[in-house]
């Protein structure tokens, strides 16, 4: 997810400062980030959740981006900005 590229790593234990972690075997969270910030990552997790949901639901298959593209949108000045209102690391 191009959003959290930089921000949102994923293992077990706790986050380091200026990020966040997700333990994929738990679905345990913890955040070294402000809790704005903190807020928006969990929000966004949520509405990812519910659309993966909605996907399987109605029988449909997700499709993801490749590592090329991300790293494309990551570069996007428009994404840089975005996260520079969120103080993320552009």
């Amino acid at each position: 997810m191009v959003f959290f590229i930089g921000t949102l790593g994923f293992g077990a234990g706790s986050a380091q400062e200026d990020s966040a972690l997700l333990d994929l075997s738990t679905g345990a969270l913890s955040f070294g980030i402000p809790v704005a910030q903190a807020r928006v990552i969990t929000e966004t997790l949520a509405a990812v959740l519910f659309i993966q949901e909605q996907i399987e639901k109605k029988g449909y298959t997700l499709s993801t981006m490749g590592e090329q593209a991300k790293r494309f949108i990551a570069n996007w000045e428009s994404e840089k900005y975005r996260k520079s209102l969120l103080g993320a690391k552009a």
